[in-house]
């Protein structure tokens, strides 16, 4: 996209402010029944665990921005970000490093499978919700898979 096909800061900011809020809405009832209720609550993941949600949610934006007309990486990193802030109430520039790292190395390098496994998960709920009103959501179905050998619990409450 060239600069003057850029769109008008206020179409990027609704848009991205949409997409965040479809998002969250989607995540919020699985991360709740799992015990996560806000920022205050400690949310305990397996590496493999963080890997798929940073996917998954990278995936679930990055589709709804592409619907919306936006795909640039600029924008899809601050909404991802914007959404990591709203959920575990970090400040601005305490947890982006960390789900720009895992995004680019197990997206553009596929060097973490499980990332890319919550990327293309978190795209298809999305297309789905849109789709069916609401359909099921493979977040938690799909983290309960992953990580939890020896019968550890998917979300550890600390």
């Amino acid at each position: 996209m060239t600069p003057s096909d850029r769109k008008s800061s206020a179409y990027v900011e609704a848009i991205v402010r949409e997409a965040v809020a479809r998002v969250l809405h989607s995540v919020r009832r699985p991360l709740r029944d799992a015990g996560y209720d806000g920022p205050r609550t400690p949310l305990v993941l397996s590496d493999v665990q963080h890997d798929f949600f940073a996917g998954y949610l990278y995936g679930a934006l990055q589709r709804l921005l592409e619907l919306g007309e936006l795909s640039e990486e600029e924008d899809i990193g601050r909404a991802t970000h914007r959404l990591y802030c709203g959920l575990f109430g970090f400040e601005d520039n305490e947890y982006g490093p960390w789900h720009v790292w895992v995004v680019r190395e197990g997206l553009h390098n596929l060097q973490r499978p499980h990332v890319f496994l919550g990327y293309c998960t978190g795209r298809n709920d999305v297309v789905n919700q849109l789709r069916h009103g609401g359909a099921h959501n493979a977040l938690a179905d799909a983290l309960q898979h992953l990580g939890t050998e020896g019968g550890e619990p998917l979300f550890g409450i600390g």
